[in-house]
């Protein structure tokens, strides 16, 4: 035999060589994918578990108010960056929905949008429209409290809460008082 016929043909030791490479190259890639998808799967449970507790949580009106009370205080804290809030209150929140209907209403909400909040601190008689999306806070202005606020601290549907102090269009200051005992159709 001539020393290149040699050289080209493998022992049995290097093909046995070559063949455990290819094993373990294998073997360790099967592992890697293994361990990848045990790490996947559990974030997907991870997740599904974070979701069922969120639809446990809001199933209840205890869980409604605690999520509400967390939206208050993540966009109060947002606020308290852009400017100096009152002491010693929890606020009232409120969401925009027709800012342009507001805005024809009274002058605190003429650059409001969609989805702003109105924070208001009853006890300082202070209202804010803030804007979530850009950051900003909209407006600032007092405001009145015509009747009494609820001991929750929260305003019920006798109190008039008008940023301005003004009435909305076609709104006045005064209550109607009603007599139950009259029939309002045959008068």
């Amino acid at each position: 035999m001539s020393e290149t016929e040699t050289t080209q043909t493998t022992s049995p030791q290097s093909q046995k060589k070559s063949g455990g490479i290819i094993t373990k190259v294998l073997i360790l890639l099967l592992l890697v994918g293994l361990t990848g998808s045990l790490a996947w799967g559990y974030q997907s449970n991870k997740k599904y578990e974070e979701a069922k507790e969120q639809i446990n949580l809001l199933s209840s009106i205890e869980g409604q108010q605690e999520v509400a009370k967390q939206e208050i205080r993540a966009t109060v804290k947002k606020i308290g960056k852009l400017m100096t809030l009152p002491q010693g209150e929890e606020p009232v929140m409120a969401t925009v929905i027709n800012a342009k209907s507001l805005a024809t209403q009274q002058d605190f909400y003429k650059d409001a949008t969609d989805g702003d909040k109105v924070i208001v601190y009853q006890k300082a008689n202070k209202a804010i429209l803030y804007n979530p999306t850009k950051n900003i806070v909209v407006n600032v202005d007092a405001f009145l409290i015509n009747e009494a606020a609820t001991p929750s601290g929260s305003i019920d549907e006798t109190s008039e809460v008008t940023p301005n102090e003004t009435p909305l269009e076609g709104e006045t200051m005064e209550k109607e008082e009603i007599d139950p005992s009259k029939d309002p159709i045959q008068e």
